[in-house]
Formats: C-alpha cells, structure tokens, sequence
C-alpha cells in the first residue's frame, strides 16, 4: 500500500531485482484510486509490521523488487491479476504524489468504513517512515489520516 502471508513477505525482501519502478507504477495507481482500494488492499493486512516496511521501502525507492509483487503471495495467479490490470500507468512518482493530495477523502472513507485488521495495520503505517512523522505528513498529506 498488497495480499498476503509473512513469509511470502520473507521472500520478497530477499528478491534480487531492478523492477522497482514496476512497483512504484502499482502503488501510483492503486492510490490514484483507478481499482478498488479494498480488492487490493485487504489480504496484505494479515502482517501489518511488514506491510509498512514494504510500503516504507517503495515510497522511497530504495528496494528492489522481483517481477510485480508475485514473491509476497500466496495466492500469486489471483493477485498477479489484479496487478497486472493496474500496470498501464506509466505517470512519475512525482505525479503520484501529487495526486495523493486529490484523493484523501476518498482513501480516508476506506480506511473509516473497515475492520480492526485496518485499524492495526493504520496504526503500524502512522509516521513509521525514515525520518520524522512530521516530514512525511508535510510530504505526503495523505498520511495525516493515519
């Protein structure tokens, strides 16, 4: 932020690729809100403490990744599927970001309207990024809703 088990995590910080622009354009779109939220969303909520290392490294770019997210899954063709649909994106990080500004509400009702795996996995995403809390709210104006 997404779908998954700890040790499909494992084994996608153990991937060794270059794809990490192919990742960057999922999230972009996801956020964007061009599919569901909750459809994408929901199965990487099981392991919140990953998840947010997992987003912590792609916002930043820092982490390479293998092939889409396939190595975090357990239930890869499905979840291929649902990225693959979301790929076509091609606009900069810099233009997802901004984006993020348009869509708050949006992404903030989602994250209202769900269960206690949201709440934790809320809780887990709130300012854990590199650095201070306060730079990435400032950054990312979405993260407020955290």
């Amino acid at each position: 932020m997404l779908f998954i088990v700890p040790m499909g995590i494992k084994r996608y910080f153990d991937a060794d690729s270059q794809d990490a622009t192919q990742i960057k354009r999922t999230f972009q779109a996801v956020f964007i809100m061009q599919m569901p939220v909750e459809r994408t969303f929901n199965p990487l909520l099981s392991d919140a403490g990953q998840v947010k290392r997992t987003f912590q490294a792609v916002f930043i770019g820092q982490m390479p990744v293998k092939g889409t997210f396939k190595a975090l899954l357990t239930d890869a063709k499905r979840i291929k599927r649902t990225f693959n649909s979301l790929l076509s994106d091609t606009k900069s990080i810099k233009r997802y970001f901004d984006a993020l500004s348009i869509v708050p509400m949006e992404i903030k009702r989602y994250f209202d309207a769900n269960s206690q795996d949201i709440k934790r996995f809320k809780r887990n995403f709130r300012g854990q990024f590199i650095g201070s809390s306060a730079f990435w709210m400032q950054k990312w104006p979405i993260l407020r809703f955290f």
